[in-house]
């Protein structure tokens, strides 16, 4: 009796498919059978110890500490703006003519040219 290739390459693929999750499904059982691992108990604790402390929070608000810290890093922040500020301002350059300034770049002088409507007032 005969059968066509085809048919045999469906069932070697089949073959395959059922050998592999034969092996999948032996993995599960051996990680079931050997119970919680040490590092997931930890985890789980660690994720209870912080929902506790942030429904403690939840709770009793912040404290007054944390208050002022979250003032004092808004503050810092804000004079580091103020700053930043200011030395974009000195940066500017303001001229008392309508002249324009062309190719300005550091350490060069600028090539200064008169616009028609200044020049000769």
């Amino acid at each position: 009796m005969r059968f066509p290739l085809r048919s045999i390459d469906n069932a070697k693929k089949a073959l395959e498919a059922a050998s592999a999750n034969v092996v999948v499904r032996q993995q599960e059982l051996r990680l079931l059978e050997a119970g919680t691992r040490e590092e997931e108990l930890r985890e789980a604790a660690a994720n209870v110890e912080q929902a506790r402390q942030a429904w403690q929070m939840m709770l009793h608000g912040y404290r007054p500490e944390e208050i002022e810290q979250a003032k004092a890093s808004r503050d810092a922040a804000q004079a580091e703006l103020d700053a930043i500020r200011r030395q974009k301002e000195e940066l500017h350059i303001k001229s008392p003519t309508d002249d324009r300034l062309d190719q300005l770049r550091p350490g060069l002088m600028a090539d200064v040219w008169l616009d028609s409507a200044g020049a000769g007032e």
